[in-house]
């Protein structure tokens, strides 16, 4: 893939490079919702949602198909911005220690001077 990228790239300007970023990440995207929506709908429908049995019309069928789809991706969703929050707020400390260090070092302090560092609850930071 990196080849893929580089040859991609190669003489064009900053925007085309970045236009041809988000069209990937839609591509990607896109694969990840048809995943979803593979791993929500069952391969083989429930004897209780039965086509014989079933006397709504196909039209209320599926608004109730779209519906549950539309909740489990918005609890998958959820679940997955808490995710990238944790992650990013984890990152961003680890950013300011390592400013904060530097900003030591500046000043001419040693390593032997600066608190030791904490290990976050659970012990590993992700």
């Amino acid at each position: 893939m990196a080849s893929d990228t580089a040859t991609q790239t190669d003489g064009a300007s900053p925007v085309e490079r970045a236009e041809a970023i988000v069209d990937r990440l839609g591509e990607r995207l896109s694969e990840a919702r048809q995943g979803a929506a593979q791993a929500v709908s069952p391969a083989e429908p429930a004897p209780s949602t039965d086509r014989a049995g079933d006397e709504r019309p196909a039209t209320e069928r599926a608004d109730e198909m779209l519906t549950r789809t539309g909740e489990y991706l918005g609890h998958w969703m959820a679940s997955v911005s808490r995710q990238v929050r944790r992650a990013a707020a984890l990152a961003r400390e680890e950013a300011e220690d390592i400013w904060a260090e530097a900003q030591a070092i500046r000043r001419g302090e040693t390593v032997s001077e600066l608190p030791p560092l904490e290990t976050p609850p659970g012990g590993v930071p992700f």
